[in-house]
């Protein structure tokens, strides 16, 4: 690697440069960001930020004894993601994301993948988000009325989105109360709280079974309790479908998962570990990226009021007085 120029820390025995990355983190959430900005990356990821400094866009690090290429260069990083000749595999070394999606959607590869992702597609087709549309406006005018009774008063937005994504995915892709979806989320949050705090720790061969880095117990605990609650969920669909009250499982995702589940045709077909495993990977990847963003949104909103205005005037200008839509495609005017 150093011959075709990446360079990187110096290799230590047996930790690698885990321990370095593992202080410069804590050591950056002791400290408080000394503006509002959205130059974030000396906060989060302080090693990238350091290491690129001081080798280059593109180095080499050691997460124990396991070496990683870190590639920040965009076209690079384009090149890499859009080979076709399988050069590229995800990460299957990260155990922790293992435990919290299994083998779901943002992990698998190849002919599980693709069949995984004609799911997905389908599920998520124009068409149906647009049937999707009364009951997000619903949650968020839940959401804006309780913001009423807090006027003049400080609001945990991110707590706030939190609660918004888990409840419009639980009633839009799994057809279930905020109540179960409340309750699986919050053991996926607990079971990733407790195997990311790990993740700079170094799994060594056999020594890293002696050590138990995982409180092993809680997870497994956690992880039986995570496929009992959907398992529950799953039978009350199929129920539904035997008793009459529906003609088929359902045309949202965990309608067409359970179809799948039920296919004769094996390569149509998807096992239970998979139909969870999907479950899962909806659950946490879905609820968490959209409530990041909606945060991140009204951060930079927050300080930049010159585009919190623009935004404004959009949608008065739009909408009016009127709630969203999909029958005049209003929506799709949007333009900030």
């Amino acid at each position: 690697m150093r011959s075709q120029g990446i360079k990187g820390p110096s290799y230590n025995f047996l930790h690698g440069n885990t321990k370095e990355a593992f202080d410069m983190k804590n050591q950056a959430m002791k400290t408080t960001l000394p503006t509002l900005s959205n130059v974030i990356l000396p906060r989060v990821q302080p090693d990238i930020y350091l290491w690129t400094k001081l080798y280059g866009r593109n180095f080499l690090s050691w997460h124990g004894y396991r070496a990683e290429l870190y590639v920040t260069e965009p076209d690079l990083i384009k090149e890499v993601l859009n080979n076709k000749n399988g050069v590229f595999k995800k990460s299957v070394g990260e155990k922790y994301m293992h435990k919290v999606m299994g083998n779901g959607l943002g992990i698998a590869e190849g002919k599980k993948w693709l069949k995984q992702r004609k799911l997905a597609n389908h599920a998520f087709q124009i068409e149906k988000l647009k049937h999707m549309v009364p009951t997000i406006v619903g949650s968020v005018e839940n959401m804006l009325e309780k913001w009423k009774h807090h006027e003049g008063k400080e609001i945990n937005v991110h707590e706030e989105f939190r609660i918004l994504t888990s409840d419009v995915l639980s009633k839009t892709a799994f057809g279930s109360s905020y109540l179960e979806g409340q309750k699986i989320f919050e053991k996926l949050g607990r079971l990733l709280s407790l195997v990311t705090a790990n993740k700079l720790k170094v799994d060594l061969p056999i020594i890293g079974k002696l050590l138990n880095y995982y409180t092993n117990s809680e997870v497994d605990d956690l992880e039986k309790e995570i496929r009992e609650s959907f398992m529950e969920i799953i039978r009350k669909r199929i129920e539904k479908k035997e008793s009459g009250e529906l003609d088929d499982y359902g045309s949202d995702y965990l309608g067409l998962l359970v179809a799948a589940n039920k296919e004769t045709d094996d390569e149509k077909k998807v096992s239970i570990d998979t139909l969870i495993d999907e479950c899962k990977t909806a659950y946490f990847a879905g609820q968490d990226t959209t409530m990041a963003l909606l945060s991140w949104v009204i951060f930079l909103l927050a300080i930049h009021t010159d585009w919190q205005e623009k935004a404004r005037k959009e949608v008065f200008d739009l909408f009016g007085d009127k709630q969203p839509n999909t029958s005049d495609n209003s929506l799709a005017k949007m333009k900030i």
